[in-house]
């Protein structure tokens, strides 16, 4: 069974909506400004977090313990967070 799921692609959407509105708002560039009348920042954020909480939960579901869960999740998680703070 393949671990590839269709939400990867809303998803990806969701936070490309939140990127532009937050780009138009911090640059404060006139040029952009239509972009918060048109996309919202606020659902995209919920909508993201919301099928996020859906694959956790899904991946929680098949895990075959908490332990093993928690080692996946960790090895998912952990790599980018020490390089995120080593790099700052």
């Amino acid at each position: 069974m393949s671990k590839k799921n269709n939400f990867d692609i809303i998803r990806l959407a969701l936070a490309f909506i939140v990127l532009l509105v937050h780009s138009s708002e911090v640059t404060r560039n006139e040029s952009l400004r239509f972009l918060s009348h048109y996309l919202s920042s606020d659902f995209a954020v919920k909508g993201f977090f919301a099928i996020s909480g859906f694959l956790i939960t899904k991946s929680y579901i098949r895990s075959k313990s908490l332990k093993d869960y928690v080692s996946k999740r960790a090895s998912r998680i952990l790599p980018a967070y020490i390089f995120v703070i080593f790099s700052v």
